[in-house]
């Protein structure tokens, strides 16, 4: 799987911060590294290489960086929409199945709460990096813990017949890693 990296390039600036953002398990999202870059530093365009190699690129908000493949920060508004959308099919799935079962003991998934983003305390590319990278993570924990709870209504437990609740066109027997808007957003070759 691959995962993100959020850059923060001010015009003019001469300091990057590159913060990578990773899939570290089934529903889990962690920071993975963090660097500080100079640009005038003889190590600055193999380095910036290695940390995106294989990563989706993210800009912080006010970021310009007019080589590279990238998404803007506002685009991760993608997330919350389509954790939205994936909730609401579940919940549209359990009710159809409460009707044809009439079971009313049937476990209703919360909708993650709405984040906000919380700006940087130090104007600081690292700091921007770090504020942008932590929203990224909470939005991305969120959509796998939605893929989570579709994924636990797919197979029956008891006599794991599939599908179960789940219509089959959510009846996928994986957590998918990311949305499908954010992988068409990314629909690039990797970087570098």
């Amino acid at each position: 799987m691959r995962g993100f990296a959020v850059i923060d390039a001010q015009p003019g600036a001469t300091n990057w911060a590159v913060w990578l953002t990773s899939q570290t398990g089934p529903a889990m999202v962690e920071h993975t590294n963090a660097v500080a870059l100079d640009q005038a530093a003889s190590d600055f365009t193999s380095t910036l290489d290695s940390l995106l190699t294989c990563r989706h690129v993210l800009l912080t908000s006010g970021s310009d960086v007019d080589t590279l493949p990238v998404a803007r920060f506002d685009d991760l508004t993608l997330f919350s929409d389509a954790t939205a959308a994936l909730h609401a099919d579940i919940l549209t799935a359990i009710a159809a199945y409460k009707r044809k079962t009439r079971n009313a003991n049937l476990a209703i998934p919360d909708m993650p709460p709405a984040r906000a983003y919380a700006p940087a305390t130090n104007d600081t590319p690292t700091g921007r990096a770090l504020a942008a990278a932590n929203h990224l993570r909470r939005l991305w924990r969120d959509w796998l813990e939605m893929e989570r709870e579709r994924l636990r209504r797919t197979t029956h437990p008891r006599t794991g017949e599939t599908p179960w609740m789940m219509p089959e066109e959510l009846n996928m027997p994986n957590v998918r890693a990311l949305p499908a808007d954010i992988e068409a957003l990314f629909a690039v070759e990797a970087v570098r």
